[in-house]
Order: C-alpha cells, then structure tokens, then sequence
C-alpha cells in the first residue's frame, strides 16, 4: 500500500467514525442547526445588508425594503436609515431623477453619477428635505438599470442629522446588488 492509499483509508474511516458516532456532548444535533439567513431578495433583486437588519418584501411592486429597525420598515419617516427597492419600466438618468421631482419642496437637489459595486455611472439624485442639516430627512434615489426598460429604483433615506453615518451603509446595501434581469417583475 502506497502512502496516498493509507491516507485515503485514514480520511474514509474518520468520516465513517464521526457518521457512526454522533454529535458530542454539548454539539447541536442536526435537527438544532439554523441555516445562515439568506440575504433578502425579490423579484430578481438580492441585496445585502448590516447584520440584524430588518426586511420586507413589497409584493404588490416586487420591490423590498430593508431598514436598521422593524418599525422603520413602515414608518412615513425612519428614525434611521432605510433603503426601499422597487422595479421600474423606465430607466432614467439623473437629470429625468430631478426633472420629476416637485424641486420647491426640496433642498439642495443635486444629481450625480456614481459607481456602486460592479454597476458604472448610475445615475443618482440627493436632496434633503428641510433647509436646515439637523432637520428633515436626507434621500438619495439611485437608478440600476439591468435590461431596455428594466430599472430597480433605490430610495436611501435617513434622518439629515445622521446621513453622514448612515450614507456609506445605505450605499454599501446598494453595491451589495445582485440582479437578475430575467426575473424582473412583468
């Protein structure tokens, strides 16, 4: 018998052993095992976010929603941060973002192209929502366009108090994308 040989029969006999024997005192049994949580997705849409956050999936958009908290998933505005993903038919530029907004009611709209992950000049729209940094909420709306006529549209918000903390998480959540533009809502 050659080495490799031994080693082979040495590996094929502990795997027979551990099988035959069992979990140890203390070791979970496989019906106590938890899989790891599946990043949440939707409609062709996985997106991954901080440990411990909170998701929703929107069936009537296919859309999802992921926030630091359960109530912020609902809340009109999330005392933290919050990121709401919904598809879209139409894929816009930044200059269509701010062209459809009611601007009067913004502050400081600014529409920029960025990179998130592996998805190049995606167009994105920042404004606030009140006129003071300490006051409203800070939301930048970022368009992914996967296909013609397929875009997610990402809605990050936060309260402008904290957006300096919270942008580079939201924007994180956004890089984090995996999309599949064959399942895109019909």
């Amino acid at each position: 018998m050659t080495p490799r040989r031994i080693f082979v029969a040495f590996a094929a006999t502990s795997v027979a052993l551990a099988a035959c024997v069992g979990p140890g005192p203390g070791s979970p049994s496989s019906s106590q095992v938890t899989p790891p949580p599946q990043p949440p997705h939707s409609a062709g849409l996985t997106l991954t976010p901080p440990a411990g956050w909170a998701n929703r999936v929107l069936p009537a958009s296919g859309g999802i929603v992921l926030a630091d908290t359960e109530a912020d998933l609902t809340d009109q505005t999330p005392a933290g941060p919050r990121l709401t993903a919904v598809p879209n038919t139409a894929a816009p530029t930044a200059d269509t973002l701010i062209a459809n907004l009611d601007t009067s009611a913004l502050f400081a709209p600014t529409a920029t192209q960025q990179t998130f992950g592996q998805y190049d000049q995606v167009p994105v729209l920042r404004f606030t929502t009140a006129a003071t940094p300490t006051e409203g909420e800070t939301v930048e709306i970022v368009s992914i366009t996967v296909a013609p006529n397929k875009a997610y549209l990402m809605t990050l918000e936060a309260p402008s108090s904290s957006w300096s903390t919270a942008q580079s998480t939201l924007e994180g959540v956004v890089a984090s994308a995996s999309i599949n533009a064959e399942l895109f809502p019909k």
